[in-house]
C-alpha cells in the first residue's frame, strides 16, 4: 500500500500501471504465449482460509458443544460434520470462488480499459499541449496556449528525416499552412569541420564539395535575400539522428547570421571551424590555471571578435522539436497525395510537422478525417489495440472536443482555408460531423455569392443554426477578419469588438459595463463611451490581468465587498 492509502490499496500510479501489466498478459494469453487466471484458495489451503473457518463455526458443531440426547456417543453428529466439510468445500471452492474469480477478471478488465483510455487521452493532451502553435511575435519563446486574435501565425519550414537513408526534406510553409516550396537534401549528414589539428574530417574533397553546394542552397532556401524567411525551423523526432540534424541547422542560422555581419568569406569559416559553440581554455596564470573562454572564430586569419551570443541572437529561425505521430499517419493516408499530390512521402511528412507547430488542433483535426475517424488509428499507446475501436475513437473525440472548446474556432479563417479548417467544425460542442459539414457548406456558398457571414447573431437569423444549437455554439466561435490575398495579417487593421472575444452573446451586456467600469479614469467624472472602452480593453492583457472579476461580480450582485463569501468559480 502506498503512503496514506488504506492498507491493501495501491496508490493510483502504481495500480494503473498493474492494470496495464493484466491487459499485457491477458494479450500474451489471446497470442498463446501464457496463461491467465485469478488465483483463490485451494483445498489443500482451506485450513487457512478466513472464510471457509468462519463457516465451520457456523454450521459444524465442534467437540465442545453439548451433545443430544439421541446422539450421546457424537457418531452422528461426527458424521454429518464430515458431510458438511464437504458441502463447504465445494460451494466454496467450485462455486463461489470461481464465481468470484470470473467476477474479479472482469472487473479488472473493465478497470485496465478504463485506464488505457486515460492513458491513449493524456498520450492524445500531450501530444497538443507539446506543440503549442507558434506565432510571428514570439520568435524566442513559446506564446501562451490561449489563442490570440490579434496575432498572426508564423511562418515556418518543416522539417522530415529517413532514418534508414541521408535523405532530408524541408516544407516552407506560409503562416496559414499553405506550401509554397520545397527542397530535398542528401548530403547533410557529412561534416565540412577541420579538427583541432586543422585536418578535415570527411577525407573526400568531392563529398564536401557536395556539402558546401548543399548548405549554401539551404541557406538561401531559410533567409532569402529578397523574401522574408521563415522564423521558425521545425524537427521531427522520431529518432535519435534528429539531435544532430538539429544542431546541423542551429550552426546554419548561427552562420547565416556571421555572414551577414562579416560576409561570405566568414560563412565558409565558420562551417569549417573546429569548435562551433566556442570552446574552454585552461591557461598559466600568476594564481595558477585560469579558465578562458574562446569564442569560435576567434582562431580565423583575420580573427572575427562576433560573439557566439551574438551570432544566436542574429539567427533568422529558431529550431525546434516537434512530435511525429500525427504526422507520421498523416502521410500514410490517402489525404496526403490527394491534397499534396504524388510526391516524396518525406514531402508530406514535414508539411504537416510544420502544421503541427503552427496549431496543432487544426492539423489534427484535419487529419482525422470529416468523420474524425483518423484519431482511433493514430499511435498513441502500445496496448491500444486491446480497446474496441468505437471505444477508444469516442474517448479520443471527447478530447478533442474539449482542446477545441477550449481553444475556440476562428471562422472566417476556417472559410479562407476550408481544406484544414473545415474538419475542426464537427469538434465544436453541440454539432458533430454532420452539423459541421453542413455549416461549412452553407457559409461557404454565403461567402461565394458575397453575403458573408460576420458576426454570431447572423448564424441564427439567417437560420444557420437552430436556437439551441447556437446557445451551445456561439460562445466557442469568434469573429475576426483575415488577411486578403498577398496581404500580411500583421499589417491587418483590425477594430477590437466583443466578436473577436470568446464572450457569449448572452454575456455582452456584462462585458460592455466591465470594460466601461474597468477603462474609466477615477479622477475623472465621466465613463468613457462604450465603444471606446471596449476598443481599450480587448486584447489590453495588462489591464485585464489586473482585473479582479470575482470582487467585481460581487459587486454586481449587490453583496458587499469586504468580507462576502467567495464567488463559485
Amino acid at each position: 500500500s502506498g503512503k496514506g492509502a488504506p492498507s491493501g490499496v495501491l496508490p493510483p500510479a502504481e495500480r494503473a500501471a498493474a492494470l496495464l501489466r493484466i491487459l499485457r498478459a491477458q494479450r500474451a494469453q489471446a497470442e498463446g504465449l501464457a496463461r491467465v487466471r485469478v488465483a483463490m484458495p485451494e483445498y489443500a489451503s482451506l485450513e487457512r482460509d478466513e472464510l471457509y473457518a468462519e463457516f465451520l463455526r457456523s454450521y459444524c458443531p465442534d467437540n465442545e458443544s453439548p451433545l443430544p440426547p439421541a446422539d450421546p456417543e457424537g457418531a452422528a453428529r461426527n458424521s454429518w460434520n464430515v458431510q458438511r466439510y464437504l458441502l463447504l468445500k465445494r460451494a466454496l471452492v467450485e462455486l463461489l470462488y470461481d464465481r468470484i474469480a470470473q467476477t474479479l477478471e472482469a472487473r479488472l478488465a473493465a478497470d485496465a480499459q478504463r485506464v488505457l483510455v486515460h492513458a491513449c487521452q493524456r498520450a492524445l493532451d500531450e501530444s497538443l499541449s507539446a506543440a503549442r502553435p507558434l506565432r510571428s511575435r514570439d520568435l524566442r519563446e513559446r506564446r501562451p496556449l490561449q489563442r490570440d486574435a490579434f496575432s498572426a501565425r508564423s511562418s515556418v519550414v518543416g522539417v522530415a528525416k529517413d532514418p534508414n537513408s541521408t535523405t532530408v526534406v524541408l516544407a516552407k510553409l506560409t503562416p496559414d499552412g499553405e506550401l509554397v516550396d520545397w527542397l530535398r537534401c542528401e548530403w547533410l549528414h557529412v561534416s565540412l569541420r577541420r579538427s583541432p589539428s586543422g585536418d578535415y574530417r570527411t577525407r573526400s574533397g568531392a563529398d564536401r564539395a557536395r556539402k558546401a553546394e548543399e548548405l549554401a542552397k539551404v541557406a538561401e532556401f531559410l533567409s532569402p535575400p529578397d523574401a522574408p524567411g521563415p522564423d521558425f525551423v521545425v524537427l521531427g523526432a522520431s529518432h535519435l539522428r534528429a539531435r544532430d540534424l538539429r544542431t546541423e541547422f542551429e550552426n546554419l542560422g548561427r552562420a547565416i547570421a556571421v555572414r551577414a555581419r562579416e560576409g561570405d568569406r566568414a560563412f565558409d569559416l565558420y562551417n569549417e571551424c573546429s569548435f562551433p559553440l566556442g570552446r574552454v581554455e585552461m591557461v598559466d596564470s600568476l594564481g595558477g590555471m585560469d579558465r578562458v573562454r574562446r569564442e569560435p572564430l576567434e582562431d580565423a586569419r583575420p580573427p572575427i571578435t562576433m560573439t557566439l551570443a551574438e551570432m544566436d541572437e542574429g539567427a533568422p529561425f529558431r529550431c525546434l522539436f516537434a512530435p511525429e505521430v500525427v504526422p507520421a499517419f498523416f502521410a500514410a493516408s490517402e489525404a496526403a497525395v490527394k491534397e499534396l499530390g504524388e510526391r516524396h512521402p518525406l514531402l508530406w511528412r514535414a508539411v504537416s510537422i510544420a502544421r503541427m507547430a503552427q496549431d496543432a488542433v487544426v492539423e489534427l483535426a484535419h487529419v482525422a478525417g470529416p468523420e474524425g475517424a483518423g484519431l482511433a488509428s493514430m499511435h498513441l499507446h502500445p496496448l491500444q489495440t486491446a480497446l474496441p475501436r468505437e471505444v477508444l475513437l469516442e474517448a479520443l473525440t471527447e478530447r478533442m472536443v474539449s482542446w477545441v472548446a477550449r481553444l475556440g474556432v476562428r471562422l472566417p479563417w476556417v472559410l479562407a482555408h476550408g481544406t484544414q479548417g473545415k474538419n475542426l467544425l464537427q469538434y465544436l460542442p453541440g454539432l458533430g460531423p454532420r452539423k459541421g459539414a453542413r455549416l461549412f457548406d452553407q457559409l461557404a456558398n454565403l461567402a461565394q455569392a458575397g453575403q458573408d457571414v460576420s458576426n454570431r447573431a447572423e448564424l441564427a437569423e439567417r437560420n444557420l443554426l437552430g436556437h439551441r444549437v447556437f446557445a451551445s455554439v456561439a460562445g466557442f466561435v469568434y469573429f475576426a477578419p483575415v488577411a486578403s490575398a498577398g496581404q500580411a495579417e500583421e499589417d491587418l487593421e483590425l477594430e477590437p469588438s466583443l466578436e473577436m472575444t470568446r464572450v457569449h452573446p448572452e454575456h455582452y451586456e456584462y462585458a460592455n459595463q466591465l470594460c466601461v467600469q474597468a477603462a474609466a479614469d477615477e479622477e475623472a467624472e465621466e465613463l468613457p463611451e462604450q465603444a471606446e472602452a471596449v476598443r481599450a480593453m480587448i486584447g489590453n492583457r495588462e489591464m485585464l490581468q489586473q482585473l479582479e472579476l470575482s470582487e467585481y461580480a460581487r459587486f454586481l450582485r449587490g453583496e458587499e465587498m469586504d468580507g462576502a463569501a467567495p464567488v463559485p468559480e
